[in-house]
């Protein structure tokens, strides 16, 4: 088995901010936040999609 490639430095500041806007989401709505746990949900899928046009 080869090893696994190493992400780039935009590719791991943009999964480090995935794992972190999903953190911050489930917290918020754990708090009963629930505008904040949906546009936090919305920020994880524009960075995980990309941008839309």
């Amino acid at each position: 088995m080869g090893k696994k490639p190493q992400p780039t430095p935009e590719e791991q500041k943009r999964d480090n901010l995935i794992r972190d806007y999903s953190t911050a989401a489930a917290k918020a709505h754990d708090l009963g936040n629930n505008a904040a746990a949906a546009g936090l949900t919305e920020a994880v899928f524009h960075l995980i999609n990309g941008k839309k046009k």
